[in-house]
């Protein structure tokens, strides 16, 4: 709702948005934010839908809005509703449910995604990097700079998170046994190989800009 300045709870309210309200972003259009607000209606499968939607090269632009920035990291970042690592996972008995308590997690959102499925979310990651090292023209006076650095330090904070459970010096034991249970330790080395690539690629070209 902080896109269009009205409170949005469920698809429908998407849907009967007036168009002006769609307007506010320059490379999006109105059916494009319609899709981003709708994809943020959907707390658990938010994380790739977003990054996958808003990487491409014909959308990466739109993220050098600073308010797109700040709701992308916001979905990406944002730990969600906690809950104990040895509690149960609670199950719906309907759909939809009547709450969202069911979506807790003992380590937040983006963490049960890279534990569970990092090839959904890390190499999207990477395509949104390299979609904005696209643009990228050699020199910082011509390139989007806000853009770049904004995809650059998405990538190295996902990145973190991801180099966070691989070190399981850093973990408590909760989150170790929740990696353990999931995609596994091979399956998010794999994945993390595109985003190497691409962050070393803008390596590249912020040497190029001094």
């Amino acid at each position: 709702g902080a896109l269009v300045g009205e409170r949005l709870r469920t698809e429908e309210d998407v849907l009967f948005l007036p168009t002006a309200r769609l307007r506010g972003f320059d490379g999006l259009s109105p059916s494009e934010t319609e899709v981003v607000l709708t994809m943020l209606l959907a707390p658990y499968l938010r994380i790739p839908l977003l990054l996958g939607y808003l990487g491409t090269s014909e959308r990466v632009g739109a993220l050098a809005d600073e308010r797109l920035q700040g709701v992308l990291d916001a979905a990406v970042f944002e730990p969600g509703p906690w809950r104990s690592s040895t509690s149960p996972a609670e199950i719906p008995k309907e759909i939809p449910a009547p709450t969202r308590a069911h979506l807790a997690t003992p380590c937040g959102l983006l963490l049960g995604e890279l534990c569970n499925a990092p090839h959904a979310t890390v190499p999207a990651a990477a395509s949104l990097l390299q979609s904005a090292l696209e643009r990228d023209t050699g020199r910082a006076s011509a390139a989007p700079v806000g853009l770049i650095l904004y995809a650059v330090r998405l990538g190295c904070r996902i990145m973190k998170f991801a180099r966070a459970l691989l070190s399981p010096e850093e973990l408590g034991q909760g989150v170790k046994a929740t990696l353990a249970l999931g995609a596994g330790r091979p399956c998010l080395e794999a994945a993390l190989e595109p985003l190497q690539k691409q962050l070393l690629a803008s390596r590249r070209s912020l040497q190029r800009w001094a």
